[in-house]
């Protein structure tokens, strides 16, 4: 079954050209490597804290308790990773099994993503079922908890562009995500990070979205 690891973290001011450069040369280059980590994808938050996003879609859950993974990872870390991951600011790496869609990973044309996090274990089906169907959206992705203890349950809303994402707050405008709005943990919007213009890239996602 698939699932779906995150990472967020915010770098504090003086290392984030650094932080950047470690992301991208080095970390996501690695992540990307590992056998059945199927899409590895970077974030800006646009609205929302921490404002760096990773996500991860895994074949199967098992590929986290691979030896490629964890030769890349914990104790195989670089030491140019251990540098940067000591800085950084609400760190929360969390994992998650699919629940639907199918088989999708993260839309190639996905620009725009709001990330819904839940503790518990809410059964977010329906909801995503329901809000995939909206105009704009390319897809929604709902996660139960995955095979770590603590984990709770997560949303995953894919568009081309900010403006038709959902309200980023709002859980009680779904009537399916109603009954969990009290179980919110975290929730951010964001855009494809793109190295160099992060933000240059933001504004013209937005005006596309308008």
């Amino acid at each position: 079954m698939r699932a779906l690891l995150t990472a967020i973290m915010e770098p504090t001011a003086a290392r984030e050209d650094e932080f950047n450069d470690w992301y991208d040369l080095e970390h996501l280059p690695q992540m990307s490597s590992v056998p059945g980590i199927d899409s590895a994808t970077r974030f800006i938050a646009v609205e929302g804290w921490p404002r760096y996003l990773a996500a991860y879609d895994l074949a199967e859950f098992s590929v986290l308790r691979s030896p490629a993974y964890r030769a890349r990872t914990g104790s195989g870390f670089t030491p140019w990773s251990r540098r940067n991951l000591a800085a950084v600011r609400g760190w929360q790496r969390s994992t998650f099994i699919r629940q639907s869609p199918g088989d999708s990973i993260l839309h190639g044309d996905c620009q725009a993503l709001l990330v819904w996090l839940f503790r518990g274990t809410p059964d977010l089906r329906a909801a995503a079922e329901s809000i995939a169907g909206g105009p704009g959206i390319l897809q929604a992705r709902a996660f139960g908890p995955g095979e770590e203890s603590g984990e709770g349950a997560a949303l995953l809303v894919e568009s081309g562009a900010l403006g038709p994402l959902p309200p980023l707050r709002e859980v009680a405008a779904c009537a399916a995500l109603e009954r969990h709005a009290a179980l919110l943990q975290f929730s951010a919007s964001y855009v494809r990070y793109s190295r160099g213009d992060p933000f240059g890239a933001f504004h013209g996602i937005e005006s596309h979205g308008a």
